[in-house]
């Protein structure tokens, strides 16, 4: 299953419930250009904390305050009986002259005094801060969520070092401020380099080619198999639309595929006609339409809708008559090499008729996809309130589904 979802759309994967998959990803079915601003900032984001973590930010942070790069400068110190450094006799004479030799007891001293503020700690103290914003900002995102909230901790916990407030933090990150610790002797420098010049590639030029070498190279993918399960539904039937927009013509618009956030993919086709697709989401239409919700609102409770996996929509302007064509179908997706799994998925299906009787109204009105295929098929399936199919004939049975639903 991940060797048929890794070069498609699984760059676009932001479930918080997902590890990073092992492997050099090819290519992917999308171009950077197709995505919103805030899309790419979300993966910019996660995808450099992504980075943090596999260096053990965590661990080179505390090893850069523990061993601080400092300068040792000497300036001159006027001090009465404690004396720190050498005496400067020559401008502890000159002292007691201006008072008239009144207070022998001034003597002015340079001692050597530790530098905190150079480049090399000014940069480090900006990562900190960048780091702590992303953490704050994409929390909901991140798979290693408790890990970076010990790392946020531990950055607060670092900034408040009285060291740290002796250090200057820079408003703009520079690539000469970068550049100063490509060479540091300090090896932990070194890798502050790396993650300097990546956030300023990243961030600073907003270089999206990076971004997309970043991604290849760890992509997320969700831990559960019920979830690639769904991914590789979704992804097929993206590829089924894909393909119809190559044979028709037409544009399309994608998003992230993230928890908390609305999924929809839209193609609008050079013959009128408009196709959305809804992951995780219930569209405005269905969730107006939901008995369920409407008798539970009745009773006083908090009208939720239940959610299938996928629901797709079909609006087209009828030619003939000025009214608009609709049609929509839902696709629940139940992954098991159990049989007996295929009655838990059709119960969910037709739950899902009951409760949108009012809004499924054009048959094929939901598809169930099941591991195993079908023992048999009925004659004129594609007429059938709910059709049934498993991996082997997914992608046959999806490419028959859009055409009825396209006609």
């Amino acid at each position: 299953m991940i060797d048929k979802i890794k070069d498609s759309y699984l760059a676009l994967n932001l479930y918080s419930h997902s590890d990073l998959l092992h492997g050099i990803v090819r290519t992917f079915s999308f171009d950077e250009k197709e995505l919103k601003e805030k899309n790419i900032n979300d993966l910019k984001a996660v995808h450099y904390l992504l980075i943090c973590e596999k260096m053990n930010y965590s661990k080179l942070i505390k090893d850069i305050l523990f061993n601080l790069a400092r300068t040792m400068e000497r300036e001159s110190v006027v001090s009465r009986g404690s004396i720190r450094g050498s005496i400067d006799w020559g401008t502890t004479f000159k002292q007691r002259a201006a008072s008239g030799f009144s207070d022998l007891s001034l003597f002015v001293s340079k001692p050597n005094i530790k530098n905190y503020d150079v480049k090399a700690n000014q940069l480090f103290k900006f990562i900190l801060y960048k780091v702590a914003s992303l953490i704050k900002k994409n929390n909901n995102s991140l798979p290693s969520r408790v890990y970076f909230n010990e790392l946020n901790a531990e950055i607060d916990s670092i900034l408040l070092h009285p060291r740290m407030r002796e250090i200057t933090s820079p408003k703009n990150l520079t690539f000469d401020l970068i550049h100063s610790v490509k060479r540091h002797k300090n090896k932990q420098y070194r890798l502050l380099y790396e993650l300097g010049l990546l956030y300023y590639k990243l961030f600073v030029k907003n270089d999206t080619r990076t971004l997309f070498e970043v991604i290849k190279n760890q992509t997320l993918l969700p831990k559960d198999e019920d979830k690639i399960y769904e991914y590789v539904v979704f992804f097929e039937l993206i590829n089924a639309l894909e393909k119809k927009r190559t044979d028709i013509g037409g544009s399309r618009k994608i998003t992230l595929l993230k928890a908390l956030s609305r999924t929809t993919f839209k193609f609008k086709f050079n013959d009128g006609s408009l196709i959305r697709v809804h992951y995780q989401h219930t569209p405005q239409k269905f969730s107006s339409k939901s008995r369920y919700k409407e008798t539970l609102l009745e009773y006083g409770y908090n009208g939720q809708t239940s959610i299938p996996d996928i629901v797709l929509e079909y609006v087209k302007k009828n030619t003939i008559e000025p009214l608009l064509s609709y049609k929509s179908s839902i696709i629940e997706v139940k992954y098991s090499t159990s049989r007996a799994y295929t009655g838990i998925g059709l119960q969910a299906v037709q739950s899902y008729l009951e409760e949108y009787r009012d809004i499924l109204i054009s048959n094929p009105k939901a598809l169930l996809v099941v591991w195993d295929d079908p023992i048999k098929r009925p004659n004129m399936e594609m007429e059938k309130e709910i059709v049934m199919t498993g991996f082997n004939s997914l992608q046959v049975t999806i490419e028959k589904m859009l055409q009825k639903i396209m006609t």
